[in-house]
């Protein structure tokens, strides 16, 4: 399961903390790297496995996050394949 925890320091800045996966043979992430969409700057890591990220902050100060939802019984595979998640941030 994934966690989420932030922490307001001021009106002005605040930390974000997550905790990615308990999964043991998820592959290391890369470290976050700094990209740009639309001109707007971000910095995100990258899970080389499934090749999207989980969490992403942005020049401005947002940040977008997304955790576990598993489902207790799996619906059928979509036509076409699965997908990550991770490819939405």
């Amino acid at each position: 399961m994934c966690t989420l925890t932030w922490w307001i320091e001021s009106s002005e800045r605040y930390e974000v903390f997550f905790n990615r996966d308990e999964k043991k043979d998820r592959p290391v992430a890369a470290p976050p790297s700094e990209g740009h969409v639309d001109g707007v700057a971000y910095l995100a890591p990258t899970d080389p496995g499934a090749g999207g990220t989980w969490i992403v902050a942005n020049e401005y100060g947002v940040v977008f996050a997304l955790l576990n939802g598993y489902d207790i019984e799996p619906g059928e595979e979509p036509a076409g394949g699965w997908r990550s998640r991770g490819l939405l941030v």
